[in-house]
């Protein structure tokens, strides 16, 4: 990493231990400190190098609501008020796994624009651990407690940097994550060589800091800490972006994009967005869902190209055949295969070039899957389109919708996802409700030991679940993640795709042995996840 004297302001480091309550207590029991120990442990420690006017210029109400462990100049640690020697601190940190000085990079007063800026040019790279004050640029003053909520919520969503302390002084680590990938195994989707189907999780060895996964049919791809593609899997049609139609059994980077923001995978085709907003998509071409204006058998692309005319776009997502993006003002454009209605223009003819869904603004995401399509607007409502078989619509019924229909009675809705002929929402209150095909037991609403295969014509809560934070789609099974980060699967399993030996599933549950995970993807008859 490099830094320039006119990037910041160079002061002592400080350092932050970012561990549960419950990993500190088990810590304190097993070194024999817990009976020692008084004051309330909450569940955030922060540990600094600080003296104790560090204290007081911390947000009150973090105090309250954490263990402030300080060294103060006489060496010694506390804890809510309790002293431990050096060397009961050296063996608690030890035991925390506490990063150590030197892994730590130093900064200080920062404006936000410039941080990003050295982000975007990979300045900063996916095993920078680092200390800011961030400052807001237009002002040049130090953020305020909005300006550095926004500014936590920017870095995880759009840079998979976690943040941790308050608008005055953030302490920022960039996610230390690996793509760990189960179920079918030909064709090299799994990111290894081909072998049996694997049902129990394993980690792409070599591969660390990856910020998004995305599945297809056949084939997987993700961004790593620098902002790199990297694709494996089917490679029929050019849809890996590697200027060739084979099969490749661990993850390769598509040479001469540095800057990728966002990445989705469809049936035979693959689109990302750069730091620019533009969209580039590569694979198969024969319906138009590349969006370059071509529609016949041999329009494939092997190499990235990008639609000519688009920038500032947020969101795309890729369905089996069409594809779907959000521009800077929130309006959806849709392109590809339209036979039932899916990329909502009113009719059933296919496009060949991105078509704006006219009245909308303000989307903030799309999801396609086969043959449908649905979004979420400002206010949190899910409109949906194309085929309505089996109820994927969630309207009542199984008619076909050419343009967007809101589904009534649901507000605040905060991400979506659909599958082969399924779809699957999370509401305000981390709940998750599913229609449409329920062949598999896909849509969860089954019990532990009986088959309830019911199609769902409108959206049914799945019961006993109210701390879901994201949800995914396969072609017929799900995926949730809970705010543990554990992850629960339903539906086919057949080939190891829900991550335990189960044929079918109707009812979520749990795969062991697995927690902290930031993002699930499902593929055809494969899932994979980033923890």
């Amino acid at each position: 990493m490099e830094l320039r004297p006119d990037d910041a302001t160079f002061v002592r480091m400080t350092k932050v231990l970012n561990v549960t309550r419950t990993q500190l207590m088990s810590a304190l029991r097993k070194l024999h400190l817990f009976d020692n120990l008084t004051g309330k442990v909450m569940d955030e420690v922060f540990y600094t190098d600080s003296n104790e006017q560090f204290l007081i210029d911390m947000d009150r109400n973090l105090i309250d609501k954490s263990v402030i462990i300080t060294k103060n100049l006489g060496n010694i640690l506390h804890i809510s008020g309790f002293p431990l020697t050096e060397e009961q601190r050296g063996l608690l940190e030890t035991e925390l796994h506490h990063p150590k000085q030197s892994e730590w990079n130093i900064w200080a007063t920062l404006p936000s624009d410039v941080f990003i800026k050295m982000i975007r040019d990979n300045k900063i790279h996916g095993k920078d651990l680092i200390r800011v004050c961030v400052s807001n640029p237009k002002i040049n003053e130090k953020c305020n407690a909005r300006e550095g909520l926004l500014f936590k919520h920017l870095l995880l969503e759009e840079y998979g940097i976690q943040s941790y302390g308050h608008h005055r002084e953030l302490y920022l680590e960039m996610l230390q994550t690996k793509v760990w990938t189960f179920g079918y195994a030909e064709g090299g989707r799994l990111g290894r060589e081909p072998g049996s189907n694997v049902s129990i999780p394993t980690a792409i060895e070599g591969f660390e800091g990856i910020k998004q996964i995305s599945c297809g049919s056949e084939h997987m791809a993700f961004i790593d800490s620098d902002n790199h593609v990297w694709t494996f899997g089917k490679g029929t049609y050019g849809r890996l972006g590697l200027d060739h139609a084979a099969d490749v059994n661990t993850p390769t980077m598509i040479e001469g994009f540095e800057y990728v923001k966002q990445i989705s995978c469809g049936m035979e085709h693959t689109a990302f967005i750069d730091f620019e907003g533009r969209v580039w998509t590569f694979g198969r071409g024969r319906y138009g869902q590349l969006g370059h204006g071509e529609d016949n058998a041999d329009d494939n692309e092997y190499l990235p190209r990008m639609i000519e005319g688009f920038q500032g776009i947020k969101q795309v997502n890729c369905g089996a055949v069409h594809t779907a993006f959000i521009d800077s003002l929130g309006r959806v454009w849709t392109f590809g295969n339209n036979d039932n209605g899916e990329l909502g223009l009113g009719d059933t003819d296919s496009r060949v070039l991105p078509m704006l869904i006219e009245g909308f603004e303000n989307i903030r995401m799309v999801s396609c899957g086969a043959g449908i399509t649905a979004f979420i607007d400002s206010q949190g409502r899910v409109w949906t389109f194309g085929s309505g078989a089996n109820g994927a619509l969630g309207h009542g019924d199984e008619d076909n919708r050419l343009s967007p229909k809101m589904i009534a009675g649901f507000r605040d809705v905060k991400t979506i996802s659909c599958g082969g002929n399924h779809m699957a929402f999370v509401d305000s209150q981390s709940r998750v409700w599913t229609f449409g095909s329920n062949e598999n037991g896909q849509l969860g609403n089954g019990g532990d030991d009986f088959d309830f295969k019911d199609d769902q014509m409108t959206p049914k809560m799945i019961d006993e679940f109210n701390d879901i934070q994201s949800v995914a789609c396969g072609s017929n099974h799900t995926a949730m993640i809970d705010s543990n980060g554990q992850v629960w699967t339903f539906g086919h399993g057949e080939d190891g795709q829900l991550g335990y030996l189960k044929y079918e599933q109707y009812y979520p549950k749990r795969i062991p042995n697995v927690q902290g995970v930031k993002q699930v993807s499902c593929g055809e008859n494969f899932t994979a996840f980033i923890r």
